[in-house]
Protein backbone atom coordinates (compact mmCIF):
# COMPACT_ATOMS: atom_id res chain seq x y z
CA UNK A 1 0.00 0.00 0.00
CA UNK A 2 1.21 3.54 -0.65
CA UNK A 3 1.69 6.12 2.09
CA UNK A 4 -1.54 7.85 1.15
CA UNK A 5 -3.54 4.62 1.09
CA UNK A 6 -2.11 3.54 4.43
CA UNK A 7 -2.75 6.89 6.13
CA UNK A 8 -6.28 7.00 4.76
CA UNK A 9 -7.09 3.45 5.88
CA UNK A 10 -5.72 4.14 9.40
CA UNK A 11 -7.36 7.60 9.50
CA UNK A 12 -4.09 9.27 10.46
CA UNK A 13 -2.03 12.04 8.90
CA UNK A 14 1.01 11.42 6.73
CA UNK A 15 3.22 12.94 9.41
CA UNK A 16 1.88 10.48 12.01
CA UNK A 17 2.52 7.65 9.59
CA UNK A 18 6.08 8.90 9.11
CA UNK A 19 6.63 9.05 12.89
CA UNK A 20 5.25 5.53 13.35
CA UNK A 21 7.56 4.26 10.62
CA UNK A 22 10.56 6.04 12.12
CA UNK A 23 9.85 4.61 15.59
CA UNK A 24 9.43 1.10 14.17
CA UNK A 25 5.75 0.87 15.09
CA UNK A 26 4.84 0.30 11.46
CA UNK A 27 7.47 -1.21 9.14
CA UNK A 28 7.88 0.49 5.77
CA UNK A 29 9.67 -0.50 2.58
CA UNK A 30 11.37 1.88 0.20
CA UNK A 31 11.46 1.12 -3.50
CA UNK A 32 13.24 3.84 -5.40
CA UNK A 33 12.04 7.09 -3.89
CA UNK A 34 8.65 5.67 -2.86
CA UNK A 35 7.54 4.15 0.45
CA UNK A 36 5.18 1.19 0.73
CA UNK A 37 3.52 -0.72 3.56
CA UNK A 38 2.37 -4.34 3.71
CA UNK A 39 -1.30 -4.73 4.58
CA UNK A 40 -0.56 -7.77 6.79
CA UNK A 41 2.04 -5.83 8.79
CA UNK A 42 -0.36 -2.91 9.21
CA UNK A 43 -2.96 -5.29 10.68
CA UNK A 44 -0.37 -6.95 12.96
CA UNK A 45 0.87 -3.56 14.18
CA UNK A 46 -2.68 -2.47 15.02
CA UNK A 47 -3.29 -5.69 16.95
CA UNK A 48 -0.05 -5.16 18.89
CA UNK A 49 -0.87 -1.48 19.62
CA UNK A 50 -4.39 -2.32 20.81
CA UNK A 51 -3.20 -5.18 23.02
CA UNK A 52 -0.76 -2.82 24.76
CA UNK A 53 -3.29 0.00 25.04
CA UNK A 54 -6.04 -2.19 26.51
CA UNK A 55 -3.87 -4.41 28.70
CA UNK A 56 -5.46 -4.22 32.21
CA UNK A 57 -2.13 -4.71 33.99
CA UNK A 58 -0.48 -1.95 31.98
CA UNK A 59 -3.44 0.39 32.51
CA UNK A 60 -3.36 -0.26 36.28
CA UNK A 61 0.39 0.28 36.39
CA UNK A 62 0.15 3.54 34.44
CA UNK A 63 -2.76 4.72 36.59
CA UNK A 64 -0.73 3.98 39.73
CA UNK A 65 2.27 5.79 38.29
CA UNK A 66 0.22 8.87 37.39
CA UNK A 67 -1.34 8.83 40.88
CA UNK A 68 2.09 8.87 42.49
CA UNK A 69 3.20 11.74 40.27
CA UNK A 70 0.15 13.73 41.30
CA UNK A 71 0.94 13.12 44.99
CA UNK A 72 4.53 14.26 44.52
CA UNK A 73 3.50 17.42 42.70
Amino acid sequence: MTREETAQSLKISLSTLWHWSKKGILPSYGIGNRVYYKRSEIENSLIRINSIRFNPFLCCFLGFYVGILLLVI
